[in-house]
């Protein structure tokens, strides 16, 4: 009997050798080995990873940030998988384990590394050209959520090979050192960067870009002769002459040298210029310049500080209007500018023609008539008196809170520029009423003005773009129609006038 229990005892053993092997190995399952991304969108990210032997299946796991832990997500047999329908431009990390089932019991392989990825940021929109001169090009679009920066692209236009160019975080950039006279497409795109990888958006559509000359500057005539700065590459320039009588540009002269003789005239003669390059034949214009006229004007205050009068001069200015003093917007005080005496000094000193203006803030007539006088002691006191033509009454602004003018109407206003110029005429200077367009449209009634002061000549500020003449329909003896003048003799900007008288 003894020796039967032994022989049972050994079998048994025999057969737990025998089985253990398998059932140990059933229970073990290999960890997924290389997660990674494989393709990225703005809502989709696909998984991929090693094949496990003998898993039945994989669960992937997505941390979830609002508690800190990984989460079951979806389970599947393939070792590739689509998330869907998550949020753009996010980080996301995942993780990914094996599963084997035997008779069924779920053995589990070990999680994967985690992998760190995200989604893309959406399509750049809205892309637009902006300036496209002198090899030079900007351009804007429409800014993506949650993107960190964007980058351009370029190619030329018959071509689709487009080339990396530059990178920023702004929705604007500047695209340089172009050739003149080509076009190019242009694209942009937005990328996330998520741990030092970028995820990318979809291009946005192609823009195009001729590229022109660089504008013409310092236009201006001196001793009867049309002079400009030279732009490079330009082949040639073309000069136009504005027609009063037909209301148009006209076509003047052609010329490959920077300067251009005109005739001297008593008359206003309005010019401008542009640049042109010839490529197969083909002439590729620069923008116009601003407009010059043969009556050149400017206006200056203490903005414009000490102003060399003999290079003004000699650059060709022929009439300035200076300011000669200011009523305070709000103690209500005049006060003189303070580059006034000097101003008028130098400028009559050298013969030029003059004319000055009150920057006003009067509310009563009694204060416009205090101005008039003001001007007329202050032209006197230095000596000038003689020497000045007209003083211009320039109310602005007066609209803004806060401002002691800000509750008067429209006929208060009217009947304080009509003391004000009536004043001027009565003193023998001639009166002129300066204001912009919208002004003159909406607050003074010019009519009544000049019906009331007949000699009242009319100071039109009106800045246009590209050369263009005013589109201001009433009548106009100056015309101020830059505040973006460059002349010689000052430093910075200043304000350029046609006069036409």
């Amino acid at each position: 009997m003894k020796k039967s229990k032994k022989i049972v005892i050994i079998f048994l053993f025999i057969v737990l050798i025998i089985l253990l092997p398998n059932a140990s190995k059933a229970a073990i399952v290999g960890g997924v080995k290389s997660v990674k991304a494989v393709y990225n969108t703005k809502s989709t990210l696909t998984l991929k990873w090693d094949k496990v032997k003998d898993a039945s299946y994989y669960q992937i796991y997505m941390y979830n940030d609002k508690n800190n832990k990984y989460e079951y997500y979806k389970t599947t047999s393939s070792t590739k998988y689509t998330a869907n329908r998550l949020y753009t431009a996010k980080k996301y990390k995942f993780r990914v384990r094996a599963i084997r089932k035997v008779k069924n019991k779920k053995y589990y392989g070990k999680y994967s590394k985690t992998l760190v990825t995200g989604t893309c940021p959406r399509k750049v929109e809205n892309l637009k050209i902006g300036s496209q001169i002198g090899g030079n090009v900007e351009i804007t679009w429409d800014g993506v959520v949650k993107a960190t920066a964007y980058k351009i692209y370029i190619c030329k236009y018959n071509t689709n090979n487009y080339i990396y160019y530059g990178n920023t975080t702004n929705t604007f950039f500047v695209v340089s050192n172009l050739e003149v006279g080509q076009k190019y497409k242009i694209r942009v795109r937005a990328y996330k960067k998520i741990e030092n990888t970028k995820f990318y958006g979809e291009y946005s559509s192609s823009v195009i870009a001729t590229m022109r000359l660089d504008q013409v500057n310092r236009l201006h005539i001196s001793k009867n002769t049309l002079k400009w700065n030279d732009i490079s590459n330009a082949d040639g320039y073309k000069i136009y002459k504005y027609n009063i009588s037909k209301s148009k540009w006209e076509y003047y002269k052609r010329t490959s040298n920077l300067y251009m003789s005109i005739p001297n005239s008593d008359s206003t003669d309005i010019y401008k210029v542009r640049a042109y390059i010839v490529i197969n034949k083909i002439k590729y214009y620069g923008t116009y310049s601003v407009i010059i006229s043969t009556k050149q004007g400017i206006d200056v205050s203490k903005y414009q500080a000490d102003i060399n009068w003999s290079k003004l001069k000699n650059y060709g200015i022929t009439f300035v209007v200076i300011r000669a003093g200011y009523r305070g917007y709000g103690t209500g005080k005049i006060a003189e500018d303070k580059y006034f005496k000097r101003n008028i000094q130098e400028a009559t000193k050298l013969g030029l023609n003059v004319g000055i203006y009150f920057y006003s803030y009067a509310i009563t007539e009694k204060e416009a008539v205090e101005e008039v006088d003001w001007c007329v002691n202050k032209l006197k006191e230095y000596g000038v008196a003689s020497k000045c033509e007209f003083i211009a009454y320039d109310f602005e602004e007066y609209r803004f809170s806060g401002r002691r003018a800000s509750n008067m109407t429209k006929k208060e206003l009217n009947n304080i520029g009509i003391a004000f110029l009536k004043k001027v005429k009565a003193n023998g200077y001639t009166p002129v009423l300066y204001a912009n367009k919208s002004y003159l449209k909406n607050y003074f009634d010019v009519n009544i003005i000049i019906k009331q002061v007949p000699s009242t000549k009319i100071w039109l500020a009106h800045y246009t773009s590209d050369g263009e003449i005013t589109d201001y329909k009433g009548n106009y003896s100056i015309w101020q129609y830059t505040e973006e003048g460059v002349v010689d003799g000052i430093s910075g900007n200043v304000d350029l006038n046609v006069v036409y008288f």
